[in-house]
């Protein structure tokens, strides 16, 4: 069986699925400042292109599936989604950030490119449910942290970003 799917990107769309060259998604946990951003984006942006590998930036913005409280939240939405666009901008790559219930897919799919639900939002019965519908409404690619129920939806009709690139081909 054939996977595959597009990326949308600053720069060229990135293909990814079998046959395809390894996509790296990589970034700190959580967004801590832009300056450290920017070193893990040139840093493994660079690596990767050396070795003719996709790169996407990844980190949150609200680290609400955090294993202690006493860990880093994050910046929040609003400066989250701003740092991930700048991100997007200097670096010309794409970028994720993991959302936690449909208001903020809504919004951080204005920004980044692929969407993230961690597998305890999916979970929920009060955040992200049905899980297909926050992608759908913020027409970004999307993907499950867990491996068994990872799984590519093509975005319906009814979303008014569906047509952007970026969607799942």
């Amino acid at each position: 069986m054939s996977r595959a799917c597009v990326i949308r990107s600053p720069g060229e769309p990135i293909h990814v699925g079998t046959g395809r060259p390894l996509a790296i998604i990589a970034g700190p946990c959580v967004l801590e400042g832009f300056d450290l951003s920017c070193r893990v984006a040139e840093t493994v942006g660079g690596a990767c292109a050396e070795l003719g590998l996709a790169f996407v930036f990844k980190a949150s913005f609200d680290k609400a599936n955090r294993t202690s409280l006493a860990s880093e939240r994050g910046p929040g939405i609003d400066e989250g989604l701003d740092h991930l666009r700048r991100v997007r901008e200097r670096f010309g790559v794409p970028v994720t950030t993991d959302v936690h219930d449909p208001d903020q897919a809504t919004r951080a799919g204005e920004i980044v490119d692929v969407l993230q639900i961690p597998h305890a939002s999916r979970a929920r019965p009060t955040s992200c449910s049905p899980p297909d519908a926050p992608r759908a409404r913020a027409g970004a690619s999307s993907t499950s942290r867990r491996a068994s129920s990872c799984r590519r939806t093509r975005w319906s009709a009814q979303s008014r970003r569906s047509a952007r690139p970026g969607a799942i081909a």
